[in-house]
C-alpha cells in the first residue's frame, strides 16, 4: 500500500505568519500607503494576488511587476529570518522510516519555497513540490 504525507509550507514547515507580522509589519503600508493598507486590513491568509487586486481597487497605482519584485525581495528577507518548525525534522524522519512518500504543496510562490528547501534535511525525499500560486 502506498502512503503519502503532504506538507504545507507556511504555518507548517515554517511559521511565516508570525515572521511577517514581526519583520514585515509595515510592508503593505510601505507599498501602498497607510490609507490603502488600512482599507485592505489584515492580510493573514490572503494571497498576494488578492492583496494586489484590493490595493488597485482602492486606488493604488503600483505596477504588478514592480509589486511582485518588491514582494519577492521582502519574502527573501522574511524567509531568511524564519526558523523551521520545531520537530519537523523528526516528523519527516519518522514518516520516511514508515515508508511514506513526501510532498510539499503551498500557495506561496515557488521562489519563496526555494528559500526554505535548503534548510530541510529531507528536501531530497520530497517526491513532489507544488506551488499553486
Amino acid at each position: 500500500m502506498n502512503k503519502a504525507f503532504i506538507f504545507d509550507m507556511d504555518g507548517v514547515l515554517v511559521d511565516t505568519e508570525r515572521a511577517w507580522k514581526h519583520y514585515g509589519n509595515n510592508f503593505i503600508t510601505d507599498l501602498f500607503g497607510k490609507e490603502i493598507a488600512d482599507k485592505i486590513g489584515s492580510t493573514i491568509g490572503m494571497t498576494i494576488n488578492t492583496q494586489y487586486e484590493k490595493a488597485i481597487a482602492y486606488g493604488a497605482t503600483l505596477a504588478y511587476d514592480e509589486y511582485l519584485k518588491r514582494y519577492d525581495e521582502e519574502a527573501a528577507y522574511i524567509y531568511s529570518k524564519t526558523p523551521t518548525t520545531e520537530g519537523i525534522e523528526e516528523l519527516a524522519a519518522t514518516l520516511i522510516a514508515l515508508d511514506f512518500k513526501l510532498g510539499l504543496v503551498s500557495s506561496s510562490r515557488r521562489n519563496w519555497i526555494d528559500h526554505v528547501l535548503p534548510r530541510l534535511s529531507f528536501r531530497d525525499k520530497l517526491k513532489e513540490i507544488i506551488s499553486v500560486n
